[in-house]
């Protein structure tokens, strides 16, 4: 969006990109349930600690 506007066309974006755009957030989700079966997150601010 900041090269079209700034330059009018769209510059620097390939398949690479375009790829990583589509994958990332599926495997961001996937190693975040891997993260929550070996860890347990607690927040600090919660009153209740196990």
């Amino acid at each position: 969006m900041l090269t079209f506007f700034g330059l009018g066309r769209i510059e620097g974006l390939g398949i690479g990109t375009v790829a990583a755009a589509f994958t990332m957030g599926k495997g961001i989700v996937l190693m975040g349930k891997l993260l929550d079966k070996k860890f347990a997150f607690v927040s600090v601010l919660s009153p209740e600690r196990p």
